[in-house]
């Protein structure tokens, strides 16, 4: 008798947790649904660029990530830079050599310009200002 009835108290209490986790489902499921999007969209990461230096046999070796503005267009704003993330990589590419902005005795003062230069960069690319930092997740020069 003891056999038979610890299967039917499994199976009722697996049937009250089964109904418990759908009723915290559906209770959550609007408040989910009221977020308009993963704030982790926001961070755009670019992989690293690997850029001759100003000297013979000198490199540096950039890697960043765009933060575009928060804003209830935010979807679309993300998937605009995304767009344009080849265009931006390859102006980088082009004009941050020529540009000597930043070297091997580069300070604190050089990183913020390089920042305020790739954000005024990716708008520009972009066409409007949603950019709205850029972070430089490494920077190696040699």
């Amino acid at each position: 008798m003891t056999g038979q009835s610890l299967p039917d108290r499994r199976r009722l209490l697996r049937g009250l947790l089964a109904g418990g986790l759908c009723l915290a489902l559906v209770d959550t499921a609007p408040a989910q649904a009221a977020e308009a999007v993963d704030p982790k969209i926001r961070f755009i990461k670019f992989p690293p660029i690997q850029l001759p230096g100003k000297d013979r046999l000198a490199y540096l070796r950039l890697r960043f990530t765009l933060v575009v503005r928060e804003s209830e267009q935010m979807q679309q704003e993300a998937d605009l830079v995304n767009a344009y993330k080849p265009r931006i990589i390859g102006l980088v590419t082009e004009r941050l050599p020529q540009d000597n902005l930043v070297d091997r005795d580069s300070g604190p003062e050089q990183v913020n310009h390089l920042k305020e230069w790739l954000r005024d960069l990716a708008n520009n690319v972009v066409g409007q200002p949603v950019v709205e930092e850029a972070l430089i997740v490494s920077i190696l020069t040699g």
